[in-house]
């Protein structure tokens, strides 16, 4: 019984942080499957891509965009 109290505690105590792991792997492999689908070569569709994330990252945090459109 102690055992699974423990690891009761450690799961929900851990949520959070599994989440967060959880939506960065999805991400990374969603954007992997959406590059492996375009079949042009230029690098315009890659920057965008870390420019928006940097805006998104920076906004949370009350700043202004990287780049303004």
């Amino acid at each position: 019984e102690a055992f699974y109290q423990r690891f009761h505690d450690i799961s929900l105590r851990m949520a959070p942080e599994r989440q967060r792991f959880m939506h960065k792997w999805l991400m990374k492999y969603t954007t992997s499957m959406e590059m492996e689908g375009k079949k042009a070569t230029g690098s315009a569709w890659g920057e965008l891509h870390l420019v928006r994330r940097v805006g998104t990252g920076r906004m949370k945090r009350g700043l202004s965009d990287a780049i303004e459109d």
